[in-house]
């Protein structure tokens, strides 16, 4: 029986600065966006809570955003959770993936590093380009002050949730588009599948002009500015 792949993307440090679905660029991916779940671990007498909802559809691969694992770091971080709250969380995640990985699930978690550098780079071509700073969220701006709170949050994530049968894979995001294709490289090779055979592309012949002419018309044109 095909397994189901899950792919889970988390962003270092600066939540949404490369999406899930923008950073993959895979033909039908879907994009699981992530509410509260409950998740019962039968047996075990654990109830933890769980940020996320995974989808187990046969022979399909989701990728589940950053959400997923926002207890662990945004909300620990900015305080929207306690620290109680945060040490549980990371308790139950080992148990929770053992559970999907076990069920048949190919579960592959990648983690996107990037530097304080890059990072400040990226927020000032927010902040200086009108056509990016829709992006900057006043989250973005508190975050960005609390570096080493995150760098904290992240090594105790890590030692509490990278696990051998669903480890962490770090990749160096710096530069957005080897990081793509490194990540896209990577996950086809944690996973079984064929290559489909495609017909080559032609474009057809276009059709000729049969006397057509272009009409002496005072089209209403867009002003080149750029």
């Amino acid at each position: 029986m095909p397994q189901t792949v899950v792919a889970a993307v988390v962003v270092a440090y600066s939540v949404g600065l490369i999406k899930p679905a923008e950073f993959l660029h895979i033909r039908r991916l879907r994009r699981v966006e992530f509410r509260w779940a409950l998740i019962a671990l039968a047996g075990v007498g654990l109830l933890g809570t769980l940020k996320g909802i995974l989808v187990a559809v046969i022979a399909s691969l989701v990728a589940l955003a950053h959400q997923a694992y926002n207890r662990a770091g945004v909300e620990r971080v900015m305080g929207f959770c306690t620290e109680e709250q945060a040490k549980k969380f990371l308790s139950a995640v080992p148990l929770v993936e053992k559970a999907i990985v076990d069920s048949g699930v190919i579960l592959i978690k990648y983690w996107l590093e990037v530097s304080p550098e890059e990072q400040t780079r990226r927020l000032e071509a927010r902040i200086n380009d009108g056509r990016k700073i829709w992006k900057l969220s006043p989250m973005d701006l508190k975050s960005y002050s609390r570096w080493y709170d995150y760098s904290r949050a992240r090594d105790d994530m890590f030692s509490a949730t990278d696990t051998g049968f669903a480890p962490w894979y770090v990749a160096d995001s710096n530069d957005k588009k080897r990081a793509r294709l490194n990540i896209i490289s990577h996950l086809l090779s944690k996973i079984p599948y064929k290559r489909v055979p495609r017909e080559k592309v032609r474009l057809p012949e276009r059709q000729k002009a049969g006397g057509y002419k272009e009409p002496d018309y005072a089209y209403k044109f867009v002003e080149k500015r750029h």
